[in-house]
């Protein structure tokens, strides 16, 4: 995609709108003929309205006039012909522009000489001719020169040279050759900077340009806040509504649709289109460019008729308005055509992507543009099944991309990708593999940088590009079981850096960020927590109840997380942070222990994905490469597990097996889980007896403890198994807190959800916890009371208060949302929570839910949470109470609280196991925000058990822990004591995870 037009056309345009204004005033001086008159005061009113169209004939004139009258060497006529080439200028007619522009170049040699500024700006304005038609190896020469004399005549320090240098950069950008612009650019932002300051609008424009060579070459975490801050100085000095922040909006779009946030660069180019269409009319380079630019962002959106219309509509005004070889009439057929391959119209792309590199090739065959329009027709001639010419295609893209960018962009790795998918169509498995494994580590240093400067959910959205990345080396493996050691070394290690990537990113960061003393970083959180806070607070709300300034504030939130984002880079080292690889996990293992990763993935075998498959990685001690066991396709599970996530005895005991006189039942299904799932594994597991696994997919639903081995052993009878989020906590286990579990547990139970308004309000504005419980009068509600978790936090109390123990009960009214918050920052060492927990599958429609606010929204962390005392209230749909907390404390609330020193959570209520399943992130539920409040581990369930035999559980587990044994041990031990009096159902819902 083409930015906007060059910031020195319209530097070049202001500079003569001023000169107009002179010489007309002269000429008025003079007392020039009523005619001429005439002539100047339309020409300059229409000038001014920058309806060059209408000015053309006007100027025309008046050079025509001048011409007859005092002939062409004189400074009247070099001033009219100067006029009437930048107004051919801009109205594209650049060949008109340039024959005028030449005789003018040799008018004022002679008038001025060649060392005058008006000889320079004749070259200036030529530069501007061929930069536009892409006769750039035209317009260097002339911006070089330019450069010289201005350093000359105004001193190295003046802006006039500051400014020639910029323009000297901003075409070596446009060639594509970012080593030669950056210390250009650098050099003119530091002179700009010195002499008009930070606050101008000629310093807005020097750190834009430099901001887009730091794109380009591979740095977005050092071009987002620049542009940024450009756009904030343009808003101020030029006024929202201006040419210089449509640019600014501009390119900022076409960053973020570089990081692939097509939704916000889309949203950032219709602000743009808006302007431009306002202020320079439809038929302007400006806003064609812009509609251009925002059709290929709704094609990677999939909104192909959107995408259509605007391009069909540029490319109308384009070829009515425009020369055939103009370059944004290309750039609009180029993306028309790569439209027409998303669409699967192969047809009508050909001859597009034909003539876009037929151009690009004869414009500049050693440009970023050229290399792109190779890899655009290799795409198109694979999808046709032409291989043969895509494969040449693709290399020479490649070859192309190397000598421009270098071999660690990432347009070098997507090219990669590409000729490894073709390879591995056609079967030549090793040649795949070689450019896979090259792409690998280009892509995982790529995530790494931006890690520095994303948001957390734009980073969500950018690790699907390499969860897609790994689908196909996880696909390459299945296909080519004979793939080398090093490939499925590096696959299992992209597998590693990938699993909860974002979460362990993310928790990290923010401890990291609470333990830091640095004054702006604390400011920056502060400001950034505060925001969190009111957007939990506005997202409770139905949307006709929302503050019609979320969006203002969404945006704000944003701007501070990533300000935080950038400042904590500071004191982290993220390759470090990120680098773990095998060596580092089998370091962690005993010789008896293993690491078992599931994986699930899209194989390729033709042009598309053909199936869902899950396989596992498995890896012991003395391991030199990891084992990949391909297990089964995602449809035959589903046949068998389609009641997961349902609470019925009947429906568990049909998937796990139940007690009989003589061991385990073993009927299917519940057998043929174990033979899908784990069976092929056994082959590999000789010998162990301690397994850590990471689920993926489906199999997050699954109790893998009770799967049934025969009748007389379940899974957990043969195998101690733990259960990770990934293998970040694994390898770091010595650098978490050392707190015991056991120095101090609050506890929550048994809650009062029917409180009415009256009860609500009288209850927090005693703000007390000691306040009784007043005579309540039950509203309408749909969570019953659990008494049993009141006796359970009763046992529990009982225990720990025996060992001496800190313990503080919560029950009733107190059981509160506001209680849980007031943990904030106080963070004791267990927390245990007996209510209603509930997890809300995403809607198809708002009407699927419509009296639920928590059902409606996308973010799961949204639609999953606990009900806590009063949340019948707000659950039921009634109008919350400006001030007291609602009582349904949504994961997204519970992932804002510090809770770093706590070393255990258990979550004694229905289905807190359970939320919305990402490829390679894992669970977005009650687990994951436990995990980014900063608590170590979490005992979570995945079904509803009663209450009874919950409570033994529990009982059991804490009199274990606080005996001294590791929460892992005591957790171990409790289960197995249930599993010797009871069936599955009764203790397998309880998962530990860490």
């Amino acid at each position: 995609m083409q930015r906007c037009v060059s910031f020195f056309i319209l530097s070049s345009l202001c500079m003569a709108k001023r000169l107009l204004i002179l010489i007309l005033l002269v000429a008025a001086l003079k007392g020039r003929s009523q005619e001429f008159k005439q002539i100047s005061d339309s020409l300059l009113y229409y000038y001014q309205l920058q309806d060059y169209e209408k000015a053309l004939p006007y100027a025309e004139k008046a050079t025509e006039l001048i011409k007859t009258n005092y002939g062409v060497e004189n400074k009247l006529y070099s001033s009219f012909l100067s006029i009437q080439s930048v107004i051919l200028i801009g109205n594209a007619s650049f060949q008109k522009a340039e024959q005028s522009l030449l005789v003018l170049k040799e008018i004022n040699a002679k008038i001025f000489g060649t060392g005058n500024e008006e000889y320079i700006k004749v070259l200036n304005l030529l530069a501007v001719v061929y930069n536009r038609i892409g006769q750039d190896e035209k317009t260097i020469p002339l911006l070089i020169e330019s450069a010289a004399f201005h350093k000359k005549s105004f001193g190295d320090s003046s802006y006039e040279y500051g400014s020639a240098l910029n323009r000297l950069a901003k075409v070596y950008e446009d060639i594509g050759n970012n080593e030669q612009a950056l210390p250009v650019a650098e050099q003119a932002v530091s002179i700009i900077e010195v002499s008009k300051g930070k606050q101008s609008l000629e310093y807005a424009t020097g750190l834009t340009n430099l901001a887009i060579i730091k794109k380009n070459m591979g740095k977005p975490e050092e071009a987002e806040p620049a542009l940024l801050t450009t756009l904030e100085i343009r808003k101020k000095l030029a006024g929202e509504f201006s040419n210089d922040v449509a640019n600014s909006l501009n390119n900022l779009a076409v960053l973020y649709s570089d990081l692939e946030q097509y939704q916000k660069s889309a949203d950032y180019y219709l602000k743009a289109a808006a302007i431009y269409e306002k202020l320079k009319g439809k038929s302007s380079f400006e806003y064609l460019t812009t509609l251009s630019n925002l059709a290929s962002a709704c094609d990677y959106l999939e909104q192909f008729d959107k995408a259509l219309a605007f391009l069909n509509e540029a490319l109308d005004l384009a070829k009515k308005n425009y020369d055939e070889d103009w370059p944004l009439l290309q750039n609009i057929k180029r993306n028309l055509g790569e439209l027409y391959i998303s669409m699967e119209n192969y047809d009508k792309a050909l001859p597009l992507l034909e003539e876009s590199l037929a151009y690009e090739e004869k414009k500049n065959d050693k440009s970023n543009a050229y290399a792109m329009a190779l890899n655009n027709l290799a795409l198109l001639q694979h999808s046709i099944a032409n291989d043969s010419v895509a494969e040449r295609l693709y290399k020479k893209s490649l070859q192309v991309t190397k000598t421009i960018m270098g071999n660690h962009h990432r347009d070098y790795a997507a090219t990669l990708g590409n000729l490894a998918s073709l390879y591995q169509q056609e079967k030549k498995f090793n040649q795949a593999i070689g450019l896979r494994k090259e792409a690998i580590e280009i892509e995982k240093n790529w995530m790494i940088n931006l890690f520095a400067v994303l948001s957390e959910s734009e980073k969500l959205n950018y690790i699907q590009r390499l969860e897609f990345n790994q689908y196909s080396n996880l696909s390459l493996l299945f296909q080519f079981p004979e793939a080398s050691a090093s490939y499925y070394i590096d696959c299992f290690n992209q597998q590693l850096f990938l699993q909860s990537l974002l979460l362990t990113e993310s928790k990290n960061r923010l401890l990291a960020i609470r333990e830091n003393k640095d004054s702006l970083l604390q400011a920056v959180f502060t400001k950034w927590n505060n925001g969190k806070i009111l957007l939990a607070k506005q997202y409770a709300l139905p949307e006709e109840n929302r503050n019609q300034n979320l969006s203002k504030w969404e945006a704000e939130t944003e701007a501070n997380e990533k300000e935080l984002i950038r400042l904590s880079s500071r004191f982290r080292d993220l390759k470090n942070a990120f680098n773990i690889k095998m060596q580092d996990v089998q370091q962690r293992l005993n010789i008896n222990e293993a690491w078992v990763s599931f994986v699930r993935f899209h194989t390729v075998k033709n042009k598309e994905a053909d199936s869902i498959v899950y396989a596992a990685f498995v890896l012991k001690k003395e391991d030199s490469v990891p084992l990949f066991i391909p297990l089964f396709e995602e449809q035959s599970l589903l046949r068998q597990v389609n009641y997961l996530g349902k609470t019925s005895k009947v429906v568990v005991n049909m998937m796990y097996p139940y007690k009989t006189s003589n061991g385990y039942s073993t009927t299917a299904p519940n057998h043929l889980l174990y033979q899908m799932l784990w069976a092929p594994l056994e082959h590999a597991l000789k010998g162990i007896n301690t397994v850590y696994y990471s689920p993926a997919g489906k199999l997050y639903n699954i109790a893998f403890e009770a799967l049934s081995v025969d009748s007389t052993q379940l899974l957990s009878d043969k195998y101690e198994m733990q259960q990770l989020t990934g293998a970040g906590y694994f390898v770091n286990k010595t650098l978490q807190n050392n707190q015991s579990p056991t120095d101090k547990i609050v506890l929550f139970g048994n809650p009062d959800f029917s409180l009415d308004s009256a009860a609500l309000i009288y209850y927090y504005q005693e703000n007390s916890l000691k306040t009784k419980k007043p005579e309540i009068i039950n509203s309408t509600g749909s969570w019953p009371q659990l008494p049993g978790t009141g006796e359970e936090i009763d046992s529990i109390s009982k225990i720990f208060s025996s060992y001496k123990k800190l313990v503080t009960s919560f029950t009733g009214v107190q059981a509160s949302e506001k209680n849980l918050k007031l943990l904030n920052n106080q963070s004791p060492s267990s927390i245990f929570i007996g209510t209603h927990g509930f997890f809300l599958p995403a809607p198809q429609s708002n009407r699927q839910f419509a009296g639920n606010v928590y059902a409606r929204d996308a973010n799961p962390l949204l639609r999953s949470g606990l009900i806590l005392s009063g949340g019948n209230y707000a659950w039921s749909g009634k109008k919350p109470i400006d001030g007291i907390e609602d009582g349904v404390v949504t994961a997204y609330e519970i992932s804002q609280l510090n809770l770093s020193n706590t070393k255990l959570v258990v979550l004694s209520a229905c289905e807190t196991g359970l939320g919305d399943v990402n490829a390679t992130e894992g669970v977005f539920g009650l687990q994951r925000a436990f995990k980014l409040a900063g608590v170590n581990k979490l005992i979570v369930s995945l079904w509803k058990v009663p209450d009874k035999e919950t409570a033994e559980l529990m009982k059991i587990f804490y009199t274990q822990l606080l005996a001294g044994n590791s929460i892992e041990k005591a957790f171990a031990t409790a289960k197995a004591k249930m599993r010797k009096k009871y069936s599955p159902y009764y203790w397998a819902a309880f998962v530990l995870v860490e």
